[in-house]
């Protein structure tokens, strides 16, 4: 159906080009790049004329209205549209904007269906590959224009965020967002008073307990020792386990086998990782091998529950009942695992008000990353997976009008004023968020009344200060707060981050790299979580060759070797 729907797209193109084409030439109204700007010539200095005056974006005319695709906010788009920020918004952009929700699912064929059918749609929120195919298919509106006439939008998106929104044309073709800022999102969970308790067994054996001073970490024959005690307090289960993400997009998540929290011990710090100056595949890096085998060795143990399936038991109720002793977590689990545990240990019931400022120093510890056994205790050899790619974009389409894209980019500079900017996503202060100890907070329930839907009205970010102004987001709870910190500690010095995020679409990638990874992730399922199949390295390797492997590596590699920006993505170092 996908296939389909872009050949029907496709083929609306070229006849709607087509019947551009036969347009007189005065009424074509293609959009000049900025290189197109006429040069001042030697005559033009002698004559002391003075320099054309730079366009702003208030020279442009524009509509006042239009229709903006948005990402899906849970709610439907009556409510949508009737949420104060959306008032908000149109107040102090004076722009009248239609919200429509993409849907939750088959996303893909609702943006093929706007491109195809040429909605009555001036605004449309599109992922990295969304994005990526329609800029290659001619379908977008260059932007490069009325982006070059802003006030805000070039001085607030890095440089690398427009270089990812840039056609082979030069040409500008969207707004990127990125993530918020580099970060981990999940971290190991675990049994602290089990912990303890072991310690209190073993005078002189002891295993040191996560803490700032050696990075929230662990050594690999540590956390092993760990399961094996654990191993003896759990009730029907087994000491971690490792679970299905049903909320995942990506399928080494959604069937994990590359545990981040582990791998960086064996000095795997990304799924793609800059080998010598090449991107090479995780199967193809140092360390695998012996990481995998570790793995093994865990579950030949009886050490780890695998959540086969999205039915099973996940890792939240398993802690809950004693079922496990450790887990690795999203950040959004603390509030729930430690009021509960809290309140199960000791019989005592918090309130509302004190679950939010609860946090459980006696039942609850968290990991951010082991280390190799070597380098136990040191912080500074301490590497966590982190990320912050651009991989959605604010696109207009190739039928709007001038005033059209003009007024789409105005309004996405508008929203990205300072004093705007804060206020449309995390409020007022001392209202629905509150500055202290270096950092935003924020005030509840008026935080998430007002501003809960907030990304989603997101055109652009003021980078810098939103990866400041989102960390009031992973504060809604002081449980979150310390997870999110911890697992997060020095992640300007640990955190390493994977180019492959950043890469175009490609048609080996396109049509190979998801099928090449899904079959060694269910390969590695198949050997490593069954006790009766033992791990084999060359198979692995082999499998990866025969699904294309190379083919891949080297297409990913002819654009890695010309990515301008490759020596500034990440500059911090794996460990030697």
């Amino acid at each position: 159906m996908k296939k389909l729907l872009a050949m029907l797209l496709a083929l609306v193109m070229v006849l709607s080009l087509a019947a551009c084409a036969n347009k007189p030439a005065d009424t074509q109204t293609d959009a000049p790049k900025a290189t197109d700007a006429p040069k001042a010539t030697e005559a033009d200095k002698e004559t002391d004329a003075p320099a054309e005056t730079e366009k702003t974006l208030a020279d442009y005319p524009k509509v006042d209205s239009f229709t903006a695709y948005v990402t899906n906010g849970g709610i439907d788009d009556e409510a949508f549209n009737a949420q104060p920020l959306a008032q908000k918004i149109k107040d102090v952009t004076g722009y009248d904007v239609k919200f429509i929700q993409l849907p939750k699912s088959d996303v893909d064929t609702t943006v093929t269906n706007i491109f195809t059918l040429q909605e009555d749609v001036q605004y449309v929120f599109v992922t990295k590959s969304q994005f990526n195919d329609l800029m290659a298919q001619g379908a977008l509106a260059p932007i490069t224009e009325y982006v070059n006439a802003s006030t805000n939008l070039k001085e607030v998106i890095s440089e690398i965020g427009w270089g990812s929104a840039t056609g082979e044309d030069g040409e500008i073709y969207g707004i990127p967002n990125s993530d918020p800022r580099e970060c981990t999102s999940k971290g190991f969970y675990f049994r602290l008073d089990w912990l303890k308790e072991y310690n209190a067994a073993n005078p002189g054996a002891e295993i040191a307990v996560p803490s700032e001073e050696n990075g929230y970490s662990m050594s690999v024959s540590n956390f092993e020792k760990m399961l094996q005690y654990f191993d003896t307090k759990v009730t029907g289960g087994n000491a971690l386990i490792i679970e299905v993400d049903p909320n995942s997009s990506d399928y080494t998540e959604d069937k994990p086998v590359y545990l981040q929290t582990i791998l960086p011990a064996f000095g795997i710090n990304s799924e793609w990782a800059d080998v010598n100056g090449t991107l090479t595949y995780i199967v193809e890096q140092e360390g695998f091998a012996e990481y995998m085998e570790y793995m093994e060795g865990l579950f030949d143990q009886g050490l780890i529950t695998y959540q086969a399936t999205k039915d099973d038991t996940n890792a939240v109720n398993s802690l809950m009942n004693d079922m496990a002793g450790v887990a690795l977590v999203s950040h959004t689990k603390p509030y729930s695992l430690e009021t509960s545990r809290y309140e199960k240990m000791t019989g005592n019931t918090l309130s509302d008000t004190e679950k939010q400022t609860f946090t459980d120093t006696e039942y609850t510890g968290y990991i951010a990353a082991l280390v190799a056994d070597e380098n136990e205790g040191d912080a500074s050899a301490v590497r966590v997976w982190s990320k912050k790619v651009y991989n959605q974009y604010i696109v207009c389409p190739y039928w709007n009008t001038e005033e059209q894209n003009a007024a789409v980019v105005d309004y996405c500079d508008k929203k990205l004023d300072k004093d705007v900017f804060l206020s449309i996503t995390i409020g007022v202060e001392g209202e629905s968020f509150e500055y202290k100890d270096g950092g935003y907070y924020p005030i509840l329930p008026e935080f998430n009344d007002t501003y809960n839907l907030a990304d989603k009205f997101l055109s652009g970010t003021r980078e810098a200060d939103y990866a400041e102004y989102w960390l009031a987001r992973t504060r809604k709870t002081a449980a979150q707060g310390r997870m999110f910190g911890m697992i997060n500690y020095n992640i300007d010095g640990t955190g390493i981050m994977d180019p492959r995020y950043m890469m175009p679409s490609n048609e080996v990638i396109e049509t190979e790299y998801a099928d090449a990874r899904n079959a060694v992730v269910e390969k590695l399922i198949l050997t490593v979580f069954d006790s009766s199949v033992e791990f084999n390295y060359d198979e692995i390797a082999a499998l990866w060759d025969a699904q294309k492997g190379s083919d891949i590596e080297n297409a990913i590699n002819e654009w890695y070797a010309t990515w301008e920006y490759k020596d500034t993505y990440n500059d911090v170092q794996p460990v030697k």
